[in-house]
């Protein structure tokens, strides 16, 4: 983690936490302590010339063979003011691009507002970058077929809401039956600070990123593999409505706590208390497998929450 913020390779880090630890050290010296990495001489004297580059180790004096490291709070310190310095330059860099890119986007006419995606991979980057890119909101509709990217695959998610990015997702009921979405991953997403919900049906699968970008399916069916990028425009606005008119009609979902009673099989039952989106007035009686987190207490003949 340090390095990848300093700018250092894994065997920089490691040959510098290595001679932290001793009051100096030879090339030999470092080679030995960095054996059971399967570093050689060469190598330890390559990194060592690295991190004398660095700044971060220094030859002794009247012994030039020798190195110590930099004390970590000047050295680490220095590099980590130098990239605090690149990553306001690029925010300022960024900040102009973007002006730029709205003045842009002000003069693009009808055929400029829809991007058309094509291949597996290609949608597959552009779905990840977006959600990498996120700096406030995401909302989606999640529903089959998973053709690209499955929920289990979807490590972007986990780091935009490692970020303090809003996730609001409506879960067609039937990627449960299907287990594309099971009642634990539902559990994991709420705990880490999503807002999941469930429907009988959501009309199409749909994310908006800070509800200027939007990505959604070249067909429904998925016999074609693409994606059409909306941008900010009449169509964008149109589907930020329909997801929230979807979104409107389903109530957030509590799963049983710890401790209620167990069963084997978990029933959800015609209620005429209507749960956070696990089920509906007069919906059919459903039975789904047993689950560390169960559904709602309504659904379960429990007070709820």
């Amino acid at each position: 983690m340090l390095g990848d913020v300093l700018g250092l390779t894994p065997d920089e880090t490691l040959a510098y936490s290595e001679l932290v630890a001793l009051p100096s050290a030879t090339v030999a010296d470092l080679a030995a302590a960095l054996s059971p990495f399967g570093t050689s001489l060469g190598d330890a004297h390559r990194l060592l010339r690295r991190l004398e580059e660095h700044g971060l180790a220094a030859r002794i004096t009247g012994d030039e063979r020798r190195f110590a490291a930099a004390p970590p709070a000047i050295a680490l310190g220095a590099l980590l003011a130098r990239r605090q310095d690149e990553v306001r330059h690029a925010e300022v860099e960024l900040s102009r691009l973007e002006e730029v890119y709205r003045v842009a986007a002000a003069g693009r006419g009808p055929t400029d507002v829809v991007d058309v995606i094509r291949g597996e991979d290609a949608v597959r980057h552009r779905f990840e970058q977006l959600q990498l890119g996120a700096r406030e909101c995401v909302d989606a509709f999640v529903r089959p077929p998973v053709i690209v990217t499955s929920s289990q695959e979807n490590s972007a998610e986990g780091q935009a809401v490692e970020r303090g990015v809003q996730y609001r997702v409506v879960v067609e009921r039937s990627m449960l039956e299907s287990q594309d979405v099971t009642i634990d991953e539902a559990v994991e997403a709420t705990e880490a600070g999503e807002d999941v919900r469930f429907a009988e049906r959501v009309p199409l699968k749909l994310i908006v990123i800070d509800r200027r970008l939007a990505l959604m399916p070249l067909t429904s069916s998925g016999d074609v593999v693409g994606a059409l990028l909306v941008r900010e425009s009449t169509l964008l606005d149109a589907l930020l409505a329909l997801f929230e008119n979807v979104w409107a009609g389903r109530r957030r979902c509590w799963w049983a706590r710890p401790g209620w009673p167990a069963t084997s099989w978990t029933t959800w039952t015609t209620t005429t208390r209507a749960c956070s989106g696990c089920c509906s007035p007069g919906s059919p009686t459903r039975r789904w497998p047993s689950s560390s987190a169960r559904p709602c207490a309504p659904c379960s003949g429990g007070s709820g929450p």
